[in-house]
């Protein structure tokens, strides 16, 4: 996914761009990215990316994919975000993707994947 340390801060700046865009409690942040210690959450914003690990870097990925494929959605997902989706046991994406699984963040991903092409405005 990235082949230079320039590569991946520029990929993690992208990425709380994004985080921030959602309108993330601190507590939902820290869930999405896999609950980083200490002070390493600001260590990334600030753009010193020591601790990072290959599960971050995959939640990176899968950040930057949901982004993606929430594009077409009003205010780039970040209402579609908030709505309960019955497929996940009337939870919201919002609140599977921040329960610090990346198996939860992967299955939004899939969600969306098979849902391309629907109107996620309404969900199922």
């Amino acid at each position: 996914m990235f082949e230079t340390k320039e590569q991946l801060a520029q990929g993690v700046a992208s990425i709380f761009r994004i985080l921030d865009h959602w309108r993330l409690s601190e507590t939902e942040l820290r869930g999405i990215l896999g609950y980083p210690f200490g002070t390493q959450l600001s260590d990334w914003r600030a753009g010193e990316l020591g601790g990072i690990t290959l599960d971050v870097i995959k939640r990176l990925g899968t950040i930057a994919s949901i982004f993606k494929k929430l594009q077409s959605t009003p205010e780039a997902g970040t209402t579609w975000l908030h709505q309960p989706i019955p497929l996940f046991g009337n939870r919201t994406p919002l609140a599977r993707m921040a329960s610090g699984d990346l198996a939860d963040l992967i299955a939004v991903d899939d969600y969306l994947k098979l849902r391309s092409g629907v109107d996620t405005s309404n969900p199922i």
